[in-house]
């Protein structure tokens, strides 16, 4: 694995390249994806290539320091920190997973390959002579724009349907084809998140080599890298989200602060930073991020450790983890409501990054990991009752 050295580079790297990522967060609205000034900044720090193993160019970073580097861009734009994160997990998985020969191609022959796309099972694969042949349509293509790979996960099956499938008993496969194979739709037009070109992806009877593909979830085993890819691939996942949520958080309580000096409420005729109420609501919130984050730290650290000692994170370490990336999204989305509440009218406008964080980390707690039902099978792992199912 990487000194911390590499971790500490690129961060710095990462800081340098605010006024580039700032300063394209609007136009990644308007396009609905990142400005290319804005990928070559993530690329240039190592946004893509940090989860990724040493064998293949990766940095192979640790957790909190990937956490931390994905936090930096999150706390520049919110779409740049959640590509930055969807993408580093994406591309990890995958550089970990695949076969030699495939690894070689994504990775190699043409330079280190950004990958997009899911490890959720969307569509059925077929068996075929040396491979599996696989049509369906692929929602939340974050990062699609600026791909070069795209990911298609499916159970391995020879039932039309996709239905409900078993984490435990199916077999489930992602394969990693070129962009130039799969159709993007282009239909993201959200709420947040406006510049993650999270399109739909689509295929249709196409035939992957073997060799372009690996097992996810029951009988996942990566193939290179260190302790790192002992984490399985949902809390794997969770880096990209602690990472984007705190980020958001943050950018929206140092925007208000910055503004409180010079802003004050329709009719008070008190600047916000001489208004009392205010102060108390600032200070709070500044407190709540601060030990979400060190509540983050602590228990994905806790999970690092036992994986750094040759261990399997044990399903307690697994469901803290989980509960402590929905505490992250819930405190940084009411640091977001303090930071719009405060500003009034004039924070309406799309252009205002705190209206951004406000819709931005609105858009991402609608994932699954930021649910209530998350939260629900955590509780059961603190008594003890077994989880009814796999989802942390």
């Amino acid at each position: 694995m990487s000194g911390s050295g590499g971790s500490f580079e690129s961060l710095e790297r990462a800081r340098e390249a605010a006024e580039i990522v700032e300063a394209g967060a609007r136009l990644a609205e308007q396009e609905r994806s990142l400005p290319q000034a804005t990928v070559d900044a993530l690329t240039g720090a190592g946004a893509f290539s940090c989860l990724a193993p040493e064998a293949v160019g990766g940095l192979e970073l640790d957790p909190l320091r990937a956490i931390e580097l994905i936090e930096e861009f999150a706390r520049q734009d919110g779409s740049a920190g959640w590509c930055a994160g969807i993408g580093a997990v994406t591309t990890g998985i995958v550089a970990a997973g695949l076969p030699d020969a495939g690894a070689s191609r994504v990775f190699g022959q043409n330079g280190f390959g950004i990958c997009a796309g899911g490890f959720t099972p969307r569509a059925r694969a077929r068996r075929t002579s040396g491979g599996y042949r696989i049509s369906g349509r692929f929602p939340f293509g974050s990062g699609c724009s600026h791909a070069d790979w795209m990911v298609l996960t499916a159970v391995v099956s020879d039932k039309e349907e996709v239905g409900e499938w078993d984490q435990d008993e199916d077999e489930v496969r992602s394969l990693c084809v070129p962009k130039s194979s799969v159709t993007l739709h282009d239909n993201w037009d959200a709420a947040g998140l406006q510049g993650t070109s999270s399109n739909d992806y689509e295929v249709r009877d196409l035939v992957v080599d073997e060799d372009h593909s690996f097992r996810i979830f029951k009988g996942w085993k990566a193939r290179r890298g260190g302790s790192l890819y002992r984490i399985s691939a949902v809390t794997f996942a969770y880096m990209a989200h602690l990472g984007f949520a705190l980020g958001v958080g943050r950018r929206a309580l140092e925007d208000v602060a910055a503004r409180a000096h010079a802003a004050q409420r329709y009719g008070s005729g008190v600047l916000l930073r001489d208004e009392g109420s205010f102060l108390r609501e600032h200070a709070h919130e500044l407190a709540k991020l601060r030990s979400a984050r060190l509540l983050a730290f602590d228990a994905y650290g806790e999970l690092w450790e036992s994986v750094s000692r040759g261990d399997d994170p044990s399903l307690l370490e697994r469901a803290r983890v989980a509960a402590a990336v929905v505490h992250v999204y819930r405190t940084a989305a009411n640091a977001a409501d303090f930071a719009f509440r405060s500003l009034g009218a004039s924070v309406l406008y799309r252009s205002d990054p705190i209206q951004r964080c406000f819709r931005d980390i609105r858009a991402g707690m609608q994932h699954i990991v930021a649910s209530e039902v998350v939260m629900e099978r955590v509780g059961r792992v603190e008594l003890g009752v077994a989880p009814e199912d796999t989802i942390l």
